[in-house]
């Protein structure tokens, strides 16, 4: 389980006019990393590519391989 919680407001210019009931993780302000809108477009093509090899299925064993936890001892 993991909870997180964005509390910033719209602030990817990448995503357009695309605005959602609730404000979450997608909606960071990425002016920090330069990219071009070309370049956005590209890194989130190919992660919704990568995910859907992994994610192939609703198969339990898929969401263990991109699974991490945290151990007390790495604290």
């Amino acid at each position: 389980m993991c909870i997180a919680a964005w509390t910033g407001g719209y602030a990817n210019t990448f995503r357009g006019d695309k605005i959602d009931e609730v404000v979450h993780f997608l909606d960071v302000d990425l002016t920090a990393y330069d990219l071009t809108k070309a370049n956005y477009k590209k890194h989130w093509n190919d992660s919704t590519q990568h995910t859907k090899k992994i994610l192939f299925d609703d198969s339990a064993n898929n969401y263990r391989n991109v699974a991490f936890r945290l151990s007390a001892a790495s604290g």
